[in-house]
């Protein structure tokens, strides 16, 4: 009789996340000036503006080999009761 054995893929991938970000000021023109000297000091990973994050699913693209430095963006591991056992990446590498 056949039995059945689970496998999963990992795979590397690239997304856009939208934050939103809220400022108090005095007219719209100053607000951008705020907003726009908080991205360029740090992306605007402030606590002080910062209230919402998404992920942009429609955005996300599969990473290619030569985008990672060289590394695997593609792992396959099979699901045993012994736990993940990695067997094959999508540069040939395998298990030892």
């Amino acid at each position: 009789m056949k039995q059945e054995f689970e496998f999963y893929v990992d795979k590397k991938i690239t997304t856009w996340l939208r934050e939103k970000h809220s400022v108090k000021a005095k007219t719209q023109k100053e607000a951008i000036e705020i907003m726009k000297q908080s991205f360029k000091k740090d992306l605007c990973d402030c606590s002080n503006t910062f209230y919402e994050q998404e992920r942009m699913y429609d955005t996300d693209e599969y990473m290619s080999v030569l985008d990672n430095q060289g590394q695997a963006t593609a792992e396959l591991y099979a699901d045993t009761n012994l736990g993940d056992e990695f067997i094959i990446d999508n540069l040939n590498n395998t298990q030892n």
